[in-house]
């Protein structure tokens, strides 16, 4: 175990070497900022700085690495000592000799935050923390404020100038902490905000889109003078990484606003190619934070509804990668089905659920539809509460012609090319209310009967307000087909009303009533919908659900007395694993000078594994789910003839879902194989462990894939599945 003390001084040793070369170097004029973001500048004293860092922390600690935010940006998650440098924290206030601005430098010790100093560099001022020792300035020791009333309290806090799509966020929450405390201030240099927290000049802080070598030094210090911190999860342009912003006095906690969270719906041209469908969820899992709630998917339609929620700029990055995989794989010159449709993704909207208003919505809307028009080269119309003009507002009125009309036209959309895409078409992009997708089946098969209805209850035709409506025959029976634009205006109950209602005066009864995608549960509780799956259906469930377990909750699960999760599950989880392994060592391997030669094989790999991660990561459940399904047959009375075939169907999906792990886990294992020759040498254990527990999952699931077929009532009904099972070998 490493001396946490002699760390200490070792970093203050690096901080000072830094902090001494700031003060004599020529500050930079403007003609030489490097901008690397937007309003974030860097210059060569910066780089400079971090360089004579790292020479001093590798130095006088062989073998740590360090992550620096200049030179080496990726965060490194391994090894005994991992050192997390800002060379100089508040960049904009040195620039124009603002007298605000540090050195920091925290020390990740065997995966635990255990070093933090912060060198205040116009007061030369060192504030140092240790894992369990302290927090100290000089022989002075730190203790946060033990303010109790929030009225009385000075916050500190950095505005998020990196990222405008967070602006309307952070000026709500800027209003409410001003409401409630006495004052708010911003120095512009977060590793000296938090320092002052530490010492109690300020009460409580925050702040949003904060990067690790931000806050690494400084939330130590906070901790060890008493004080505490809580994530939201907002994290701007930085990728998902992780980090401890904001960090708050334990006593002014509930100040702060909640974690903004948006839902989005994607709606997608492809509902029987269920490879296709599949990559489109693998495309939206992967991305991190991203909780995916639901999939409908119908193949009358030829249509498939995701929905998920997620922090906005997550959410944003989840229906890009999703809409990149849609322009790949779907093409609408040999598309056909019953909806109608303008483009392979035909709507995404953006809904507000936490935290994020409409206006915000409106906003994330305009920047994806931007970078889709640019990236893939789609016309974007912006709908609902985000479109430019009025006429734009309905999407029937954008989709007129579908996508045949519209290819023999000029187009004029807010993004993107005046031409449709030849595969892919056009696009809707937009903000909107909770819209519910509300399908009602009557006693015919008279779709004659089904549009006269629609037409009678539609807003367009002087009907119940907030309601589009259209009539069509799905699986031999009449259907009104409607979405339901805002269910506060027009419920569901009212709705149905109606149509049951129109369909008695003309001799027809209601057979069912179904939803696609999710719904607030005060849409449906109650309403007398005639709606088999209802509770499958609403919004405040499935978050729960998608919560999921803690780990250790799982590993409770794992370890009960029910059949599920077992083994299958198991080795799913095995194969996860790997692939966030092999993902680590990717990144450990992109940006080192050492490897420049191989940084695009493992920019590729990278993606690649972070795709096979979330893909496995979802057959964790489908192997307990599929289980799940045996169980249910064996249920079933023996005397009852159709109970063997509903228990060999069972069985089959139960096979198929470890086949698939299986051969995954057989691709992760290698990508672990090839990371382990070609990274970053000090992570190739991690790429050994990746390759181990790989070889584990391929093990596990192919003997869950023998025993569900063993168990039909012919194994000749498996035969295909066994000889898929014998091409995946493990060596």
């Amino acid at each position: 175990m490493r001396n946490y003390n002699d760390l200490v001084k070792v970093a203050e040793r690096a901080a000072a070497r830094a902090a001494a070369y700031i003060r004599t170097a020529r500050r930079p004029p403007a003609e030489d900022w490097t901008e690397k973001g937007r309003h974030d500048f860097a210059t060569d004293v910066d780089r400079a700085c971090e360089a004579l860092i790292a020479e001093s922390l590798t130095r006088d600690v062989p073998g740590s690495h360090v992550v620096g935010e200049e030179l080496t940006p990726d965060l490194v998650a391994s090894g005994d000592v991992v050192w997390i440098v800002d060379p100089l924290d508040g960049t904009t206030n040195y620039l124009h000799d603002y007298p605000q601005y540090a050195v920091s430098i925290g020390g990740v010790v065997s995966g635990a935050l255990g070093v933090g100093v912060v060198h205040d560099v116009v007061r030369d001022l060192v504030y140092r923390a240790s894992l369990g020792g302290g927090a100290w300035i000089g022989e002075r020791r730190l203790a946060v404020s033990t303010l109790s009333e929030p009225k009385r309290a000075l916050v500190g806090t950095g505005f998020p100038f990196k990222d405008e799509g967070l602006l309307d966020v952070y000026v709500r929450q800027f209003s409410a902490v001003m409401a409630a405390s006495s004052g708010i201030r911003r120095a512009g240099a977060a590793a000296l905000d938090l320092a002052d927290l530490a010492a109690g000049r300020f009460d409580a802080f925050w702040e949003l889109s904060l990067a690790p070598w931000d806050i690494a030094a400084g939330v130590l210090l906070v901790r060890e003078a008493g004080g505490r911190g809580r994530r939201t999860g907002t994290r701007g342009d930085r990728g998902g990484k992780s980090g401890d912003a904001p960090l708050v006095d334990r006593s002014l906690e509930g100040c702060l606003m909640p974690s903004p969270l948006v839902e989005c719906v994607p709606n997608f041209s492809e509902g029987r190619d269920q490879a296709t469908i599949d990559a489109l969820r693998g495309a939206i899992v992967a991305v991190p934070g991203v909780k995916l709630l639901d999939v409908q998917s119908d193949s009358a339609h030829n249509r498939s509804v995701f929905t998920f929620v997620a922090p906005p700029a997550a959410a944003a990055h989840a229906a890009f990668a999703a809409m990149r995989v849609a322009t790949e794989r779907i093409d609408l010159t040999t598309h056909t089905g019953e909806h109608p449709r303008m483009g392979a993704t035909d709507v995404v909207p953006f809904v507000p659920v936490a935290a994020f208003t409409m206006d915000d919505c409106v906003a994330l809307a305009r920047q994806l539809g931007e970078r889709v028009g640019k990236e893939l080269g789609i016309p974007v119309f912006l709908y609902a509460k985000a479109a430019a003009r009025p006429e734009r507002e309905r999407l029937p009125d954008i989709r007129k012609g579908e996508f045949e009309g519209l290819r023999e036209r000029t187009l004029d959309p807010d993004f993107g090319p005046n031409r449709v895409h030849p595969t892919a078409g056009a696009t809707a992009i937009g903000a909107r209310p909770f819209l519910v997708a509300y399908n009602i089946y009557l006693a015919t098969a008279d779709v004659q009967i089904a549009k006269e209805i629609a037409k009678k209850i539609r807003t367009s035709s002087g009907g119940l307000p907030a309601v589009q409506a259209s009539g069509f025959e799905v699986g031999g029976l009449a259907q009104v087909s409607m979405n339901l634009l805002d269910i506060d205006v027009t419920p569901p109950a009212a709705v149905f009303a109606a149509v049951k209602a129109a369909a008695s005066e003309r001799g027809v009864g209601v057979k069912k009533s179904e939803i696609v995608g999710l719904v607030p549960e005060r849409a449906i509780l109650g309403a007398g919908l005639l709606l088999p799956d209802a509770a499958d259906h609403v919004l405040e469930s499935k978050v729960r659900e998608a919560q999921g377990p803690t780990l250790d909750g799982w590993i409770d699960e794992l370890a009960g007395a029910s059949p599920v999760p077992g083994g299958g599950s198991a080795a799913a989880l095995a194969g996860t694993l790997a692939a966030a392994l092999v993902a680590m060592v990717a990144r450990l391997t992109i940006g080192r000078k050492a490897y420049a030669g191989v940084e695009g094989r493992a920019k590729e790999i990278l993606a690649e594994a972070e795709r096979l991660r979330g893909e496995l990561r979802r057959l964790v459940d489908e192997d307990a789910h599929a289980y799940a399904g045996v169980s249910e047959g064996y249920k079933i009375p023996k005397d009852n003839p159709s109970r063997a075939k509903a228990i060999d169907q069972a069985l089959l999906g139960a096979a198929r879902v470890p086949l698939t792990v299986a051969g995954v886990s057989a691709t992760v294992r290698k990508l672990a194989r090839e990371m382990e020759q070609m990274g970053n040498k000090n992570a190739r254990s991690d790429a050994k462990v990746a390759e181990g527990l790989a070889r584990a999952a391929i093990a596990g699931a192919l003997e869950n894939v023998r025993v569900n077929v063993e168990a039909l009532s012919d194994p000749a009904l498996g035969l295909e599945l066994l000889e898929q099972a014998e091409r995946i070998t493990v060596k």
